[in-house]
C-alpha cells in the first residue's frame, strides 16, 4: 500500500537494501490496475528496492528480542529491521451494536457526517465515506478526514438543517511519488467498475507531457475507463516522470462534472512549450476513447 512503499521509497535515498514482501499478486493493487502496478514496481526497482509479490510474510525470526529476519513462503531475508504495512482497521469496539458499521467496524455516515444516531457525528480513520458510484466504503485517507472534519463542524453549529453543508462524493483520489516518477488514481478502475457491474470500455496512451524542442520531454501514461454507451468517464490513472501527478486534478474535475470523454477530447487547456503540447495529453487520451 502507500505507507509501505512511500517508506520503502525514502528509505532507498539513504543507501539501505530495502525489500518488500507484498502476498498479492501486484503490489499497489488497491487502487491501480496491474499496467500501473508493475510501472510502480519497476520504479522502485530502479532504485534498488526489491519487490517481493505473491509473496507472504510467515515468521519474525527474533535474537535476544531484535528481529534479524524474516522468513517468507519462498525465503528467508536477513533484517536490521522490519515495518510492518499491512493496513488498518476502526478502532470502534467501544460502539459495536450502538452504531451501524460496515463489516471491518467503519462506523457508517451520511453526506452530512451523521451516524445512525441523530445527533452522533463521526469523520475520519474511523468512518465511512460515500463514494460517488460504490456507496459507503472505508477509504482512510487525510482529505477525507479534513473536509468532513469542515463539514461536520459546520453542521454542528448551524441551527437550521436547510443550511448544513454536505459532502459531494468520494473517488479515492490518490497520488504517489517514486523515485523519478509520480503516479495517480481517481475514481473507478477497470476492476472496480466490473465489479459493480458497469459496461465499461477502456483506452490508455502515452503522450508527451510537453513540447519537444522544450528540454526534457518525457511520457505520460494516461488510462480512461469509460461507459460504453454514452462515454461518460468513470476513472482514470496516470503514471510518468514529470508533470503526470496533477493532471489529475483535471480528470477529477471531469468525473465530478460528468464529463464525456468526448467532451474532454476538446476542452480548452491551456498551451506553452514548457508545460504542454498544443494538444494536451488528456485530450489525447480522451480522444482515443471509442
Amino acid at each position: 500500500g502507500f505507507i509501505g512503499v512511500e517508506v520503502a521509497e525514502q528509505l532507498a535515498h539513504l543507501n539501505k537494501e530495502i525489500h518488500i514482501v507484498e502476498a498479492m499478486d501486484d503490489i499497489m493493487a488497491g487502487p491501480f490496475d496491474q499496467a500501473y502496478s508493475k510501472e510502480i514496481q519497476k520504479a522502485l526497482e530502479e532504485i534498488d528496492v526489491k519487490v517481493h509479490t505473491s509473496e507472504m510474510a510467515q515468521e519474525f525470526i527474533t535474537e535476544e528480542n531484535h528481529v534479524i529476519a524474516v522468513q517468507t513462503s519462498n525465503q528467508k531475508i536477513e533484517a536490521d529491521a522490519v515495518i510492518v504495512s499491512v493496513g488498518f482497521r476502526p478502532n470502534t469496539s467501544i460502539f459495536k451494536d450502538k452504531l451501524e458499521m460496515l463489516g471491518n467496524g467503519a462506523i457508517i455516515t451520511n453526506e452530512y457526517g451523521q451516524t445512525s444516531i441523530k445527533d452522533v457525528f463521526s469523520a475520519g480513520d474511523c468512518a465511512s465515506i460515500k463514494h460517488r458510484f460504490s456507496g459507503d466504503q472505508y477509504i482512510p485517507l487525510a482529505t477525507y478526514a479534513n473536509k468532513m472534519g469542515r463539514i461536520i463542524g459546520t453542521n454542528i453549529a448551524t441551527d437550521n438543517q436547510d443550511d448544513w453543508i454536505k459532502f459531494n462524493g468520494a473517488l479515492g483520489s490518490s497520488l504517489i511519488k517514486v523515485g523519478n516518477y509520480e503516479a495517480g488514481s481517481t475514481g473507478l478502475t477497470e476492476k472496480n467498475a466490473k465489479d459493480l457491474g458497469l459496461n465499461i470500455k477502456t483506452t490508455t496512451i502515452f503522450a508527451n507531457n510537453h513540447s519537444n524542442y522544450y528540454p526534457n520531454q518525457e511520457k505520460i501514461m494516461i488510462k480512461l475507463v469509460y461507459d460504453a454507451k454514452n462515454f461518460v468517464l468513470y476513472g482514470a490513472q496516470v503514471f510518468g516522470k514529470a508533470e503526470a501527478a496533477l493532471r489529475l486534478h483535471a480528470l477529477t474535475t471531469a468525473i465530478y462534472a460528468g464529463l464525456t470523454t468526448k467532451e474532454i477530447g476538446f476542452i480548452d487547456y491551456a498551451y506553452a512549450p514548457p508545460f504542454a503540447s498544443t494538444w494536451e495529453a488528456i485530450n489525447i487520451a480522451a480522444n482515443t476513447a471509442k
